[in-house]
Order: C-alpha cells, then sequence, then structure tokens
C-alpha cells in the first residue's frame, strides 16, 4: 500500500531509427494514463551552476503499485508542479506488487 501524494505519467516514443535509404524516420511520442504514485524527495539542493546561473538539483524516489516497465522517461506531478524527469533506476519490489523508481 502507498500513500499517493501525486501522480506519474510514462511518456513511450514509437519510430526512430533509419528507413532503408539509410534517412532517419522521425520518432513520435505519446503519453501514457497518469498513475497515483508516493513521492520522496531524495536531492534538492541549489548548489549547482552552469554558465553563472543557478540550477536547482532535484533527484526523486518513487513507490507504484504494480509494474511500471517500457518507459525511460516520464512527467512526475507533485503539488501542482511538473517535472520531466529520466527514470535513472528501476526496482520490482515482488513482495509487495510495487515498483520503486528512481528518477
Amino acid at each position: 500500500m502507498i500513500i499517493a501524494n501525486g501522480t506519474i505519467q510514462g511518456i513511450k516514443t514509437k519510430g526512430g531509427g533509419l528507413d532503408e535509404k539509410g534517412y532517419p524516420i522521425e520518432t513520435q511520442e505519446y503519453l501514457l494514463p497518469s498513475v497515483r504514485c508516493q513521492i520522496r524527495t531524495v536531492i534538492q539542493d541549489n548548489l549547482s551552476s552552469s554558465r553563472g546561473e543557478p540550477l536547482k538539483r532535484l533527484g526523486f524516489e518513487v513507490l507504484i503499485n504494480g509494474k511500471f516497465d517500457d518507459v525511460e522517461r516520464v512527467i512526475l506531478t507533485k503539488e501542482r508542479e511538473k517535472l520531466n524527469c529520466t527514470i535513472i533506476k528501476r526496482e520490482y519490489l515482488r513482495a509487495v506488487n510495487q515498483t520503486k523508481l528512481t528518477l
């Protein structure tokens, strides 16, 4: 059982690669349905900068009921703030039928 405090939405890609003549094939992205999840902030600091501009560094651990496969990028919604994130690590917790994502 999770205590849901946000949603996660997978971004799938379709197409891509090269055709028979060697030209690139356009990649299309589409969104999967939103899933309620438990979001825990692991890293949040303003210590980074790029070209003199401050950057906010964020890291999350997300728990989802069931499996969450076949996506590498997600949209995380927490407190009305939407963030595009890349999945760094995916772990299926078989004993409780949950997926733990590190973003």
